[in-house]
This record gives C-alpha cells, sequence and structure tokens, in this order.
C-alpha cells in the first residue's frame, strides 16, 4: 500500500537531480542542447529516477522476506527494512548535495555567461536551490526529532506529515518558474 508514495518519494530526489542536470546542461551548451536527441536524451535523464527506488523496493522486499515474523510499521518512511534505511538516508543526503552542487554550478555559469537569457534564470534558481536546500533536510531532521519524541500511538501521523514539507519543495519548481515568466 505504501510502495507508490515510497516509490515517489525516492523517484523525487534524482528527478530533481535530473532536472539540475537538464538546466545545467541548457545553460552550459546550449546549441548541443537544442540539437540533442530528445527521446534518448529523456530516456536517459529519467532511467535513474525509476531504477534508483525500484532497486530500494526490491532490497527492502528481500530483507523481509529473510525476517517473515518481523513486524513492519506501513509508512512511507518505514518501508526501506533492517539497516537498509541508513542506507537509503545516506544515499538521499549525498544525492541532495548533488543537487545542491549541480544547481550552485549551472547558477555560476548563468551568471558568467552575462546573456539576458541566462541573466533572467538566476533569481528563480536561486530561490529554488534554497527551497530545495531547506525542506528535505529540514524534513529529515523533523523526521528524526519525531522519532524520539513523539509517541509510538501518534508517529505514523506526524511521519506522514514531513513529506508535506518535502513535497513542497519539488513542487514549488513549477510555481517559482512560474512567477518569474
Amino acid at each position: 500500500m505504501e510502495v507508490i508514495p515510497y516509490f515517489g518519494s525516492n523517484a523525487s530526489v534524482l528527478l530533481n537531480l535530473a532536472i539540475g542536470i537538464d538546466r545545467m546542461y541548457c545553460i552550459a551548451a546550449p546549441f548541443k542542447y537544442n540539437k540533442a536527441q530528445k527521446h534518448l536524451y529523456m530516456f536517459i535523464l529519467l532511467l535513474l529516477p525509476f531504477l534508483y527506488p525500484s532497486t530500494w523496493i526490491v532490497l527492502s522486499f528481500i530483507a523481509m522476506a529473510q525476517d517473515p515474523h518481523r513486524l513492519v510499521v506501513c509508512g512511507v518512511t518505514t518501508l526501506v527494512a533492517s539497516n537498509l534505511s541508513q542506507y537509503n538516508f545516506i544515499a538521499t543526503v549525498v544525492f541532495s548535495v548533488f543537487i545542491v552542487i549541480v544547481y550552485c554550478t549551472t547558477w555560476t555559469i548563468a551568471k558568467i555567461s552575462n546573456s539576458q537569457a541566462a541573466g533572467q534564470l538566476l533569481k528563480p534558481l536561486t530561490i529554488i536551490m534554497i527551497i530545495v536546500t531547506l525542506t528535505y533536510p529540514v524534513s529529515y531532521i523533523l523526521l528524526a526529532i519525531f522519532n524520539i519524541v513523539v509517541p509510538a500511538d501518534r508517529l505514523l501521523t506526524y511521519r506522514m506529515s514531513t513529506g508535506v514539507l518535502t513535497s513542497f519543495g519539488y513542487a514549488s519548481h513549477f510555481y517559482v518558474y512560474y512567477y518569474f515568466r
């Protein structure tokens, strides 16, 4: 039941990275970007965001199958079984750092290029970098605090509420770009 939201939350991290790489490529090499084969380019760009959560789901299923008597709390954040959740958290943090690096690189390229189109992109990129930098880590920090402070009978509700902050961060791209267009 929680597989689809879990898939979406993990795919969103890499989709955000893919969007950042796409924007960086568009600014760094606009002529190559326009001449690229769009179908192949999009396939390659979207392959990792779908393979990454699929891998975690398969690994979690294997871990759960090895310990069939273990009670599983059905929540998006608890789908990863056993000690895999630590690795999932570390991978998510690493990808989040890559996202910030890609957006900072894109921002630097846009700033150096001095073109009008790239200049229009600076303000939205800055806002998106701030939102991405703050929402995902803050939601994980809140999740860690909730795991310590909140009673077990209400923990699932609090865990799910941290996802709202993350979803807001990823959904904000559209609204930020729409506002500045």
